[in-house]
C-alpha cells in the first residue's frame, strides 16, 4: 500500500505542471469566473494578493481579449510561461534552470503585489 502511494506521488511530483496546466485549461472550458471571489489574504490584511482577479484574466483570454487579461492580471500569461518552462526544465533535469525560473516569478508575484495595491 505504501509503495502504491509512493508512486503514485512521485508521478504528482514529476508532472505537477501539467496537472496545474490542465486544470486551468479545465476552469476555462467550464466556465469558472462563476465561482465566488475569496482571498484569504485580502480577508485577513485588506490587501489584494498577487493572483487577484487571475481569474477574471483567463476569461478574458479565452474570449480572446489578450490586451484586457494582460493589463487585469499579467500573471496570468506568466502562471502558464513559468508552468511550461518548469515542466520542460525538469523532464531534461536543469534543475539550476528551474531555480532561476522559480526566482524570476517570485520577483513577477511581488511586482504584481504592488501593481493591485497602488
Amino acid at each position: 500500500m505504501t509503495s502504491n502511494f509512493s508512486s503514485i506521488q512521485s508521478i504528482f511530483n514529476r508532472f505537477k505542471e501539467l496537472f496545474i496546466l490542465a486544470g486551468i485549461v479545465l476552469y476555462i472550458l467550464f466556465k469558472g469566473a462563476y465561482i465566488p471571489h475569496f482571498c484569504l489574504i485580502e480577508t485577513f490584511i485588506g490587501l489584494k494578493c498577487s493572483f487577484c482577479d487571475i481569474t477574471h484574466s483567463y476569461d478574458l483570454i479565452f474570449e480572446g481579449q489578450f490586451l484586457n487579461a494582460l493589463k487585469v492580471n499579467f500573471l496570468s500569461f506568466g502562471l502558464i510561461f513559468y508552468l511550461s518552462v518548469n515542466l520542460i526544465l525538469r523532464q531534461f533535469n536543469k534543475m539550476k534552470n528551474v531555480l532561476l525560473m522559480n526566482k524570476l516569478f517570485f520577483i513577477c508575484c511581488i511586482v504584481q503585489f504592488i501593481n493591485v495595491n497602488l
